[in-house]
């Protein structure tokens, strides 16, 4: 069934009968009636009209798929029509229709000459059907996608006018801005671009608005208790007010994520409201879905909690039961990684029927159906049965169908995807997710969200206004710099991040900077008080001379005047204490007077206070008791007419019923003036108080009400008399107190003259005092001045070189000032976007990163070092005791992983990060927790070991987002432990794969990061070894002597630092300072000691690498032999090799070398080059098949050659091209990186034949139609130009070609051809180490390998386990082989 297309008059007709009642009321002098239909109507008419030429798909074009877990047709509408008989005020207050409104879940509309056209849940699949269909002129089409708006859309934003009718009286710029945005959230589904959809709508908001305020909108509460919105200037105003979740870190807004977080919140609180959230990874989608549910406060459901679909399906049903039985509302949550086909059939169903039959089995209905009987009904029915098997089957329905209707209301769904594919094939799946959800879209964030999000980042930081602009404009830039790189996978995280990482390096080098500039010009200024004059010195010793006299006798005269002062503030002392004495006995007589008044009053106050406390306990329910009687009891009259006195009212029970009704009648009562009550007054009380029925007991036996009333006023009468009994007391009371202010004022004059005199005398004590500090200071200024005098002379020759020296380093640090900005901005780029990348190519695109700063006039240096950037001195000396090989390549890697601000994965084929981590961290109680990615228990143990605050290193980290590790990467940064502290969580994943390709929503969370070993330092570590087997002597020598270096630098820094401190924190000038310039000139004395011999050690470490550096062509042929065995992992992913047993054999080859005496040096290092190349080749192919011997061989050969300079890396990718296959293009390809190589090039391409001889192998090659005799070639052609040829020309001796070059490169024939047998491979290196043994090759040799183990005497090889080629080994130390042949597959010492 299809619904015909609405006509522009049936539109026209349902919005006039919609809004009718609800437009009467508007002013029309502020807003007319007829723009808002005309707008709605124009709205709905614009977006049926195409907005682009693209055909619809042809899955569109087809009938519309029945959801088979649907409940039947039959079950919709009963459900629709019990949801009407619910009554609407639930609804209401739920957000959906209040009374006399539309509703898009059962309302009929009629208009005149059509047919009845019926909103109701039956038809759904049918308007979700037709309004899909492409129709000619009508429809628009997106991501081949066609979505027509219909119905349920026009429904949805005329119950929006009418829900918010409210904004009708506001401002027409105010009205505009939320109409546009309540038709943005509307047909959200119909233009899947925010932009596209948001220009057309603007362009009819337009038509009849002279302007669109910028209105920040929110759901608020009325005093109706209906929904409407609420509107602030600006958003953040009202993100103030949003509560988040626990486990929710604060999510960073923009004006996009705003508008999403309310179209999720305006859908959470519509029925039946469901949203799909749209966007790339890590904009914030399922951070603003929780959000979102949680400002509803919704019971949320997360189906991505659950490892497997059955934990899922578990979840889907609690959530049915808590929404349909329970009747609270509920929210289901998911990713897109979660989503079966089987689980979308299920959310397809609940969201449209309510109903899904694949979740539930009869007895689970039955039980549902009981639980929701029980709920509604007040009392069980008799001899009831558990299962409900007396109850009809209409009765049946009918609480099925109450149980679908409060689903339908109850149940919200989000779906959150990050993948437009997978989107698209969802909605051609089920094409009502188009038509009947709310889509919620978080496009890649635009250049002016990215500079919005840049500066909330940097704000903390207060940056310069002007810096701050320019870093806004570069990130962007650089981000969309790098998203265009093939090689990197670059999110919005990656541009949070980076800006987060630029701000924490910003924060601490310019502290570094500000502390070093601060102390090197501390420095400089107190050198420059040093340059006083000698004169001025001599003209201070006349000064002082005659003002040491003067003082002398000013100290005489103030000794005498001292003396007279001290004798008449002794005379007026006497006379205070004999004052003080009379006081104290008038104040113990007051005392004691005050405390029996006080001790007598109070004993009335608490029975008055018990009375005020039990009358303020009456409500207004108990005097409305009293003030109903038509004619009160006596009693009654008998309480109330004193009452009456006291708040001066007529002695009537009309007034008194009138002051009964009086709210602040109580109020009035407890603040009646108790201490001020005339006598008069007090009379009259008494005269109702001394009657004998005036008894709390006997007013309460006729009124509860007067009883506490009663109590009051017999109290306030008893404390009144107990006021007057005591006045006579008072009054001698006050008359002591006369007395004793009387006494206490002679004393306080007393006091004075004491004061006045005392401070005469501290002043001629003050003035004697510092005469005799003068006096002092000017014989130690005298003093001081001739020693300054010899001082000055030597000083100034001593700091002469220091001042030349720290005007330079000043100048170097205002230079690194001036640029700090633009390095930590390359440091936070390279943390976050490049850290995985190889060296050269993160240089490269660091080189156009700064090109981006320069443009956007940011200083930066002319060369950067990331190291000192990223770490410190010091920080990296610790990195090294913890055995981190001493490289500026290592440091940089170690930088990268401490300076990430998110969780870091390391890439960490040679097994080289994890000991450094232990070591790092070993000082910590319990140390590094080591754990597996596979393990099932993982989450619990990440959150153990955080609780007992231990870092963690998982291993094996997949290139998935799996179930494990989504729960690791969702663990808080800070955790609370057992005694409420709370920790940092400190989490490193590590993988032993070089460049594992991950997806997109992994690397959201994760900053990569490459701990590969860098060829360069291998081949150090390389040479180190060699030269410690070979030459030990020196070996040790230079390791004495770079201790020796790396301790006299650190000490001449720390005397430098400490000259400086010193000077700066000198509180006296320079000369003056005596311990100072000792140590200083002590100093000086050490620092050219040091200097002396730094420079000596360095010249001696000199000479000893040039010795080294012989021994260096045995390192770098090992380094191209690990790097060609790494590079095999191209061929086969099982193709994994060892370092640590790579380094074994290498140690092996070197000690069991050939050391005969006759050999010459350079016969010892080429002895050294074959020994290595033919164990490392003979144990690399052992584990390789036969085809990729010979390709392992040859790239070797081209390593070599390409390190010998004969062979350009350029030419030999050109070569080995798969895809090129033109000779004369592929020569030309050659040509242009090999110069030398453009006349056998031009020969070729002229048709001429060349002779060609490759050692032995002898050929003619040329271009396809040449003939002719062949040439011999014009110049010299190398073995690789050679093989250049044969692949140009000849293909099939390409094989042969190889071989040729390989033995000739090599000089070894047999490494083409390897001993594979078995007594080869079990040699001494594997004596302890089990086998595993690859049966792929059609029988299983593990009892030949055991036997062969036996007959060897290895006692240490157990068992021999048997494992199909796709399985990639990950065990420590293996050896393994294959079957016969035996042509082993993987190195041994596995990883």
């Amino acid at each position: 069934m299809q619904l015909p297309h609405i006509a522009s008059a049936t539109c026209e007709y349902i919005i006039k009968v919609c809004l009718q009642d609800v437009l009467v009321e508007i002013d029309e002098d502020n807003y007319l009636p007829e723009t808002t239909r005309a707008v709605i109507h124009e709205l709905y008419e614009d977006l049926q009209e195409p907005s682009s030429s693209l055909t619809p798909s042809p899955a569109l074009t087809q009938p519309p798929r029945l959801d088979s877990h649907s409940s039947g047709a039959n079950e919709a509408p009963a459900a629709v029509a019990e949801e009407k008989r619910e009554g609407t005020g639930d609804s209401t207050a739920r957000g959906g229709c209040a009374e006399g409104s539309i509703s898009t879940e059962g309302s009929s509309i009629t208009v005149p000459g059509q047919s009845q056209v019926k909103a109701t849940s039956s038809m759904e699949g049918s308007i979700a059907g037709s309004l899909r269909v492409p129709i000619q002129g009508s429809s628009t089409e997106v991501e081949g996608l066609v979505v027509v708006p219909n119905l349920h859309h026009l429904l949805q934003l005329i119950e929006a006018v009418r829900r918010n009718s409210c904004y009708l009286q506001l401002t027409m710029g105010q009205a505009a801005s939320l109409l546009t945005f309540e038709a943005g959230r509307v047909f959200s589904s119909v233009i899947p671009s925010e932009t596209a959809l948001r220009k057309r709508i603007s362009g009819v908001i337009k038509k009849y608005f002279e302007e669109v305020d910028r209105v920040a909108w929110w759901p608020g509460v009325t005093e109706e208790g209906k929904r409407t919105m609420t509107h602030t200037r600006e958003y953040s105003e009202v993100l103030r007010g949003v509560q988040y979740p626990e486990g929710l870190q604060p999510i960073m807004f923009t004006q996009t994520h705003y508008e999403a977080l309310l179209k999720l919140v305006l859908t959470l609180e519509t029925v039946s409201g469901h949203a799909v959230v749209l966007g790339p990874p890590g904009v914030g989608k399922m951070s603003l879905a929780r959000l979102a549910a949680y400002n509803i406060r919704a019971r949320v459901y997360f189906l991505d909690d659950q490892r497997e679909e059955a934990g899922r399906v578990a979840a889907i049903r609690a959530a049915v039961q808590a929404s349909g039985v329970g009747g609270r509302r509920t929210v289901i949550l998911l990713r897109q990684h979660a989503l079966t086909p089987a689980l979308l059939d299920m959310l397809h169903g609940l969201a449209h029927t309510g109903w899904s039959e694949g979740l539930w089995d009869p007895l689970r209905v039955r039980g549902l159906l009981e639980g929701i009987r029980q709920k509604s009904s007040k009392s069980p029915r008799p001899h009831e049965n558990r299962w409900m098997t007396y109850l009809e089957e209409e009765e049946l329905a009918a609480l099925k169908h109450r149980l679908i209707t409060n689903v339908r209301r109850n149940l919200h769904i989000v779906l959150v995807i990050y993948s437009r594919q997978v989107c698209e094939e969802w909605c051609r799946r089920y094409p009502p997710l188009r038509s009947r959800w709310v889509w919620v879209r978080l496009d890649d964030w635009a250049n002016e969200t990215q500079r919005e999000v840049a500066r909330r980042i940097f704000i903390p930081a207060e940056l310069p206004p002007h810096i701050l602009h320019q870093m806004q404009v570069a990130l962007p830039a650089i981000h969309q710099l790098l998203k265009k790189e093939a090689a990197l996978t670059v999110t919005v995280a990656d541009f949070v991040e980076a800006c987060r990482v630029t701000v924490k390096l910003l924060a601490h080098r310019r502290t570094q900077l500000r502390d070093s500039l601060a102390l090197f010009k501390g420095g400089m200024d107190k050198l420059q008080e040093t340059s006083g004059n000698v004169e001025e010195l001599k003209g201070e010793l006349a000064e002082l001379e005659p003002e040491l006299k003067a003082t002398q006798e000013e100290g005489q005269r103030l000794t005498h005047g001292l003396a007279q002062q001290r004798t008449h503030v002794s005379q007026i002392r006497d006379q205070m204490v004999s004052l003080e004495e009379r006081v104290k006995e008038k104040c113990e007589a007051v005392s004691a007077m005050n405390e029996e008044v006080v001790q007598e009053v109070g004993e009335a106050v608490p029975g008055l206070e018990a009375a005020e406390k039990a009358i303020k306990a009456l409500d207004k329910k108990d005097l409305v008791e009293v003030r109903v009687l038509n004619k009160p009891p006596d009693l009654v009259l008998l309480v109330m007419e004193p009452i009456c006195i006291l708040l001066n009212t007529k002695l009537e029970w009309a007034a008194m019923k009138t002051l009964l009704g009086d709210p602040s009648m109580m109020k009035r009562l407890v603040e009646v003036e108790k201490d001020s009550l005339s006598d008069a007054t007090l009379r009259k009380l008494k005269k109702y108080t001394e009657s004998p029925k005036f008894l709390p007991d006997e007013v309460g036996k006729v009124s509860k009400p007067c009883r506490p009333l009663c109590a009051w006023l017999k109290a306030l009468e008893h404390y009144a008399q107990v006021l007057r009994n005591v006045e006579p007391k008072k009054m001698r009371l006050s008359e002591m107190e006369r007395e004793l202010s009387t006494i206490q004022l002679e004393q306080r004059q007393l006091q004075q003259q004491l004061g006045q005199n005392e401070r005469e005398l501290s002043e001629l004590q003050a003035r004697y005092e510092g005469c005799v500090c003068r006096r002092q200071q000017l014989e130690g200024g005298i003093k001081r001045a001739s020693a300054r005098l010899q001082r000055c002379t030597r000083l100034t020759t001593v700091l002469a070189d220091e001042d030349s020296r720290w005007s330079a380093k000043i100048k170097v640090l205002m230079e690194e000032v001036e640029n700090v900005y633009g390095e930590c901005t390359l440091g936070g780029v390279a943390v976050a976007y490049l850290a995985a990348l190889p060296e050269p190519h993160r240089n490269d695109l660091l080189q156009q990163a700064l090109s981006i700063l320069t443009a956007s006039c940011i200083d930066t240096p002319k060369k950067f070092n990331l190291v000192e950037t990223l770490s410190t001195s010091e920080v990296r000396e610790e990195w090294t005791r913890a055995d981190l090989y001493p490289d500026p390549a290592c440091y940089l890697q170690a930088a990268f992983v401490t300076a990430a601000a998110r969780r870091t994965l390391v890439f960490d084929p040679d097994c080289m990060c994890v000991h450094w981590l232990r070591r790092l961290r070993e000082n910590i109680a319990g140390g590094v927790a080591v754990l597996h990615a596979r393990d099932e228990s993982l989450p619990s143990r990440v959150l153990a070991a955080a609780r007992s605050r231990r870092p963690m290193v998982i291993l094996h980290t997949p290139a998935s987002l799996t179930y494990n590790l989504r729960k690791v990467l969702e663990v808080p940064p800070v955790v609370q432990t057992s005694d409420g502290e709370r920790v940092e969580v400190t989490i490193f994943l590590v993988t032993g794969s070089a460049s594992p390709k991950l997806p997109p929503d992994m690397c959201v969370y994760l900053t990569r990061v490459s701990f590969a070993l860098p060829p360069i330092v291998l081949e150090e570590r390389l040479l180190n070894d060699v030269l410690k087997i070979e030459r030990e002597d020196l070996y040790e020598q230079r390791a004495n002597l770079t201790a020796s270096i790396s301790r006299d630098q650190k000490a001449l820094t720390a005397v430098d630092d400490n000259i400086l401190h010193k000077l700066t924190q000198a509180a006296t000038a320079l000369l003056d300072n005596e311990e100072l310039l000792a140590a200083f000139y002590e100093a000086k004395s050490t620092s050219a000691e040091f200097r002396t011999r730094l420079a000596e050690s360095r010249r001696t470490l000199q000479k000893i690498g040039n010795v080294r550096d012989k021994y260096r062509p045995v390192a770098t042929r090992a380094r191209l032999l690990f790097s060609a065995s790494t590079a095999l992992r191209s061929l086969n992913p099982n193709y994994v090799f060892s370092l640590q047993h790579f380094l074994y054999l290498f140690s092996v080859c070197i000690t069991s070398g050939d050391r005969t005496e006759a050999l010459s040096f350079d016969q010892r290092i080429d002895s050294l080059v074959k020994s290595v190349t033919q164990m490392v080749v003979t144990h690399v192919s052992r584990a390789l098949r036969p085809t990729h011997r010979l390709a392992f061989t040859t790239s070797l050969c081209a390593a070599i050659a390409a390190e010998q300079g004969t062979l350009r890396r350029a030419t030999w990718a050109a070569v080995l091209d798969p895809n090129c296959y033109d000779e004369a293009a592929l020569l030309k390809a050659v040509v242009a990186q090999e110069g030398e190589f453009d006349p056998i090039a031009s020969d070729l391409l002229r048709g001429v034949r060349l002779h060609l001889i490759l050692h032995d192998l002898v050929t003619d090659v040329g271009l396809s139609g040449s003939r002719g005799i062949a040439e011999a070639p014009r110049g010299r052609i190398s073995d690789f130009h050679a093989l250049m040829l044969l692949r140009i020309s000849k293909p099939r001796l390409l094989v042969a070609g190889a071989r040729e070059v390989v033995n000739s490169t090599l000089s070894d024939s047999s490494l083409l051809k390897p001993d594979l047998s078995l007594v080869r491979m079990l040699g001494q290196e594997e004596r302890k180490q089990p086998v595993l043994v690859w049966t792929d090759y059609g029988r299983d040799v593990g009892e030949e390998v055991l036997g062969v183990a036996q007959a060897r005497g290895l006692g240490g090889i157990t068992r021999v386990i048997t494992a199909p080629t796709r399985t990639k080994v990950t065990t420590d130390r293996w050896s393994l082989c294959a079957p016969c042949p035996l042509r082993p597959l993987l190195a041994p010492g596995q990883q």
